[in-house]
């Protein structure tokens, strides 16, 4: 007959320890480690996510913020930009410069601090948003330029306009004397005692309005040393002679000496054609005076500044037009 197989259990092979290790318990221990890797890349693909949104948050604020410390500086610019344009003839110029001037380390801190939050952010930034800071940037360095040779200039107009209103009355007053001489002159030709004695009372005022001019353009060349005023000081003081010497006149005639009275007249007379020469190479007026002076000293300031302006309006433009 056949074998039959055994059915004692004792015939059967008895499973070791070890290769019960190696069933399924290895798989699930694969697949947890897979698990746990993934949840792990997961993790810190959100971790970087999350660290990039809010690296592109602090950027967008950073623009936000410069913007806003660009827009505050802008109101300064604009009160500058005024100023500086402005002819040295504008009525309250030299208050308006004054005021302006300590307004501008503000504005240019302002400017500089807007800079640098441009800047931090930048490599946060995508490539549409790193040009939009580019040219914001660029209108923050126009503006910063501007200031600086607007802090040159502005001193300079302060001085210019005040040194206008006294070197235009005391040019005014000038004219005036003549005037009044040219009348004495006139009077004292009668050769009246009423005529000499017209004479004198119109040389006295001469006198006093020679004087209030001399003031006037010494308070000029003192705002404004720059300017050259000289020519001016140095007629008032030939006028000034000849006033002395037309009173002298009056009163020698006067006291009844025409001899005296012819003596100095000739001196006079002499003195004159000095005046006349001078007062043909004085300046066309001390406005001409004021304006060559500021050009010599504030052209390469203003040259510079209306450079920069005009980067500003581009900048602005590439901004705008972004």
């Amino acid at each position: 007959m056949p074998e039959q197989p055994s059915t004692d259990p004792a015939d059967k092979p008895v499973p070791t320890a070890r290769a019960r290790r190696r069933g399924d318990g290895d798989n699930r221990g694969v697949w947890i480690g897979i698990a746990i890797v993934g949840v792990a890349v997961l993790a810190l693909l959100a971790y970087m996510a999350y660290g990039t949104i809010n690296a592109r948050m602090a950027a967008a604020k950073k623009y936000d913020d410069a913007r806003v410390l660009i827009e505050d500086a802008d109101s300064t610019v604009v009160q500058v930009d005024v100023v500086v344009r402005s002819r040295i003839t504008t009525p309250g110029l030299s208050q308006d410069a004054s005021a302006a001037v300590p307004r501008i380390a503000l504005a240019r801190q302002k400017l500089e601090q807007a800079t640098r939050l441009l800047e931090a952010g930048q490599e946060d930034r995508t490539d549409d948003e790193q040009e939009q800071a580019v040219l914001l940037k660029a209108t923050a360095a126009a503006r910063l330029a501007m200031l600086a040779q607007a802090e040159k200039i502005l001193p300079l107009n302060v001085k210019a306009a005040d040194a206008l209103a006294p070197a235009s009355a005391g040019w005014a007053a000038v004219i005036e004397a003549k005037r009044l001489s040219d009348s004495a002159v006139a009077s004292y030709n009668k050769l009246t005692k009423a005529g000499v004695t017209r004479s004198n009372q119109l040389n006295k005022q001469a006198a006093t309005r020679l004087a209030a001019a001399k003031k006037s353009f010494q308070a000029a060349e003192k705002a404004f040393p720059e300017a050259d005023f000289a020519p001016y000081l140095a007629y008032i003081e030939t006028r000034l002679r000849l006033n002395k010497l037309s009173q002298q006149s009056d009163l020698a005639w006067l006291k009844g000496d025409p001899a005296a009275a012819n003596a100095v007249i000739k001196t006079y007379n002499a003195e004159d054609k000095k005046a006349v020469e001078q007062a043909k190479k004085l300046p066309a007026s001390p406005e001409t005076v004021i304006a060559a002076a500021y050009e010599a000293t504030a052209g390469a300031a203003t040259d510079a500044y209306n450079a920069a302006r005009e980067a500003a309006l581009k900048a602005d433009e590439a901004l705008r037009d972004f």
